[in-house]
């Protein structure tokens, strides 16, 4: 059943209360899936450097225009490494920041290995954004070449457009962590999951891009300046630029994605959906049916008498409950915990073990093992089975003209001794 959504001040609320909880663990995850790649990146740009340069104001200058060239395609290569260790890292994150926020566990060495598991999913996906934002910008070229009016919509659609695939590329990691999906229908969940929520989903993103965006820009521009304050070599210049992306990244990214998971389940949440369930929202098997058709959870095992049920089975009277499948149906789910069960047949197994069982219950007869003892059995007297022996009756011919009795519900072997004599 859909349930009403939080506020944005809830949301960012929920989520700024998982990372306060557990801010150890989600900073340690950050930092062991993202620091690896941005200290390779550090050493790659490093030695990409050409040999004539020169630092002025903490600046890096380049002789010539062909290594400047050369040294831009590096810096995008580095860039792009950084950008597969915050996906992984993000993914570590949720995986951690879910159980926090379902269970109150959050164990960083499990997310670690559930992310790895879903890491080719999640770079796939984020090739497929980078493919159909190329593809966007390709259009809108074209379209701009053309000019004109033609020229102005292309424009406000490719900027309509762009900005409604980060929105989805935003919500593609927690669809991707949480649901067993492949890439190709991860952003297809996205919209599913933003139908009918996407301005109070921007209005988050903007509230939070506005607060860790300032946040990390005043940090991140603290620590360059006072690393690189002074600098006349290039390695300076580079730690202090490096240091002042990745230290605030790896502090505020548990952050940005606790508040995005918490916004990932209250979209599930409204849909009515459960966010306990595993991927795509599949639901468990369904418990075992009684003699009625309906669902039935089995007896918790080794009940003692005083013990705490649970919240899913049905009330019993006190002293618990034997009896006919009448019995079991007059204390079913819904049932009053006060119906009766005067009918009761020592025969029927006890659904919940109170007190023992008493001495004078009969033990059930061996099953047959030939069809003569099986007939054999058919021919006992009630008593031998532990059921009292009802009043002759005359003999019936078709199943409608049998008597009632307590046992209207029981298999139609057991039916059959009511119509006596038998003839098989």
């Amino acid at each position: 059943m859909a349930q009403a959504p939080m506020s944005l001040a809830a949301t960012l609320n929920a989520g700024s209360r998982v990372f306060q909880r557990h801010f150890r663990p989600l900073v340690l995850l950050s930092a062991i899936t993202y620091l690896p790649l941005v200290i390779v990146g550090f050493f790659i740009a490093r030695e990409s450097m050409p040999l004539v340069v020169g630092v002025e104001d903490g600046k890096i200058l380049v002789g010539s225009e062909a290594a400047l060239e050369r040294l831009g395609l590096v810096m995008i290569g580095v860039a792009f490494l950084v950008l597969v260790g915050t996906l992984f890292s993000m993914a570590s994150l949720h995986y951690a920041v879910a159980d926090a926020y379902l269970d109150e566990a959050c164990d960083w060495r499990s997310s670690l290995r559930r992310s790895i598991s879903r890491l080719p999913t999640i770079l796939l996906t984020g090739v497929i954004v980078l493919i159909a934002c190329a593809a966007l910008v390709v259009i809108g070229m074209i379209a701009v070449s053309v000019g004109g009016i033609v020229a102005f919509v292309a424009i406000v659609a490719m900027v309509v457009a762009l900005f409604m695939l980060m929105v989805l590329a935003t919500f593609a990691i927690p669809v991707a962590v949480r649901e067993d999906l492949s890439a190709e229908r991860i952003l297809p969940r996205a919209w599913e999951l933003m139908r009918g929520r996407w301005l109070p989903t921007i209005g988050l993103l903007f509230l939070l891009a506005l607060i860790v965006g300032l946040v990390t820009k005043f940090l991140g521009a603290g620590i360059q300046g006072g690393v690189g304050a002074g600098a006349t070599t290039v390695d300076r210049v580079l730690l202090a630029a490096f240091l002042g992306q990745a230290i605030p990244s790896v502090l505020f990214t548990p952050l940005s994605v606790a508040v995005l998971t918490v916004a990932y389940f209250e979209m599930r949440r409204h849909r009515g959906e459960d966010i306990g369930d595993d991927a795509d929202g599949v639901p468990s098997m369904p418990p075992p049916l009684v003699s009625d058709g309906r669902h039935q959870p089995p007896a918790p095992a080794a009940a003692t008498p005083g013990a705490e049920l649970p919240e899913w089975w049905p009330a019993q009277p006190a002293g618990g409950v034997r009896g006919t499948t009448q019995d079991l149906r007059a204390h079913g789910p819904g049932a009053p915990a006060s119906s009766s069960h005067a009918s009761a047949d020592p025969a029927v197994a006890t659904l919940v073990s109170a007190p023992a069982v008493p001495q004078h219950v009969p033990s059930p007869p061996p099953l047959p093992a030939t069809e003569d003892e099986l007939i054999g059995m058919l021919m006992l007297p009630d008593e031998h089975l532990g059921m009292a022996s009802p009043s002759p009756v005359p003999k019936a011919t078709a199943a409608s003209e049998l008597p009632s009795s307590p046992h209207d519900d029981a298999p139609p072997v057991v039916r059959a001794r009511w119509s006596e004599p038998l003839e098989l």
